[in-house]
C-alpha cells in the first residue's frame, strides 16, 4: 500500500527546502568593497593597512558570510566614493552632514583623539577654549564634530595636512604648529606616549594632553538607496554578535605582534617628507 499523498508531498518539500538550504550554503558570500582612510609614510609612500584593522575586517566578513576587497584611498576620496555607492567606508564618526547621506552601521569601537605636543609643552585640557590662539594639525579631511568645525579659524587655526604621521610631527618638531590630533583606537594616554616616543623618537619627544579631545564611535558608512546598502542589517547583525563575545574588544587590547622599530632611522631633518 502506497504512502498517503498529503505525506508524500510533505516529504517532497521537506526534500526541496533541504536542497535550497544545502545550495545556499554553498553560494559564495557576496564580494564587497570597503574603503578604507589611506596612510603614508614621510617619504609619500603608501603604508599598508594596519594589522588590526584588516583583522577586525576579516573578522568582520567571516561572521557576516560577506568577502571584502579592502582599497585605501585619501579619506576625502573615500568618502566621496562611498557617497556614490561605490564601496563601504570604514572608520566614519557620525556628524550631522555626513548622516545625511550615509547610513551608519552599529559602532565598530570607540576611537580617542588625543592631542599630541612637544615634551614639557603640556597644558590642561578641559574644553575647546583651551585651545585658544594655538595652531592644530589634522589629516586632510578629517573632522571633529560641529562645535570643532564651529571653532575652526576663530577660536584655534587648523593646518590640513597629509596623512603621513610623520610630516605632521615634524610640522610639530619644528614649531610650525602646536597640536597634532591623532584619533587612534588607544585608551591609555601613557600607552599612547610611549608609542609615539618608541616610534617617533628620532624626530623628538612627545607628550600626550591626558584628556582626549574628542571620544567618538565609529561606523560603517554606505550611501543611502544604494544597492549595497541591503547589506547594512547582515553586518549590524554581525557587529552584534562580536560585541556579545567580545571579540572586537580583545582585538584592541591584543599587543603588537612585532617589536616597534623607528619609522625613520635618520636624525630629524635627513627623512624625506612629502610636501604639505
Amino acid at each position: 500500500m502506497g504512502l498517503p499523498l498529503t505525506y508524500r508531498l510533505f516529504a517532497r518539500l521537506g526534500l526541496l527546502l533541504l536542497i535550497g538550504a544545502a545550495m545556499a550554503n554553498s553560494v559564495e558570500p557576496a564580494r564587497l568593497t570597503i574603503l578604507v582612510a589611506e596612510r603614508m609614510t614621510a617619504a609619500g609612500q603608501p603604508k599598508p593597512v594596519e594589522d588590526k584593522r584588516a583583522e577586525a575586517i576579516r573578522l568582520l566578513g567571516e561572521e557576516a558570510r560577506l568577502q571584502f576587497d579592502i582599497k585605501a584611498y585619501p579619506w576625502r576620496r573615500a568618502q566621496r566614493m562611498a557617497e556614490l555607492g561605490q564601496g563601504l567606508l570604514w572608520g566614519v564618526s557620525r556628524t550631522t552632514r555626513r548622516e545625511a547621506a550615509l547610513l551608519l552601521s552599529r559602532p565598530i569601537w570607540d576611537t580617542h583623539v588625543w592631542m599630541v605636543v612637544r615634551s614639557g609643552e603640556a597644558f590642561s585640557y578641559h574644553g575647546l577654549a583651551d585651545l585658544r590662539g594655538k595652531t592644530l594639525s589634522i589629516m586632510r579631511g578629517a573632522q571633529y564634530g560641529g562645535e570643532f568645525e564651529e571653532q575652526r579659524g576663530k577660536l584655534f587655526k587648523v593646518e590640513e595636512e597629509s596623512p603621513s604621521l610623520e610630516s605632521r610631527l615634524i610640522m610639530l618638531a619644528l614649531k610650525r604648529v602646536d597640536v597634532v590630533l591623532l584619533a587612534v583606537t588607544r585608551q591609555d594616554p601613557h600607552d599612547m606616549e610611549q608609542h609615539l616616543n618608541q616610534r617617533y623618537g628620532h624626530l623628538g619627544r612627545w607628550q600626550i594632553i591626558n584628556r582626549p579631545m574628542a571620544r567618538d564611535p565609529i561606523h560603517i558608512g554606505v550611501a543611502r538607496n544604494a544597492p549595497i546598502s541591503h547589506h547594512l542589517d547582515r553586518i549590524n547583525s554581525a557587529l552584534d554578535r562580536l560585541h556579545q563575545r567580545g571579540t572586537l574588544a580583545a582585538l584592541m587590547a591584543k599587543p603588537p605582534s612585532k617589536p616597534l622599530t623607528p619609522a625613520c632611522p635618520a636624525p630629524l631633518g635627513r627623512c624625506p617628507i612629502s610636501p604639505a
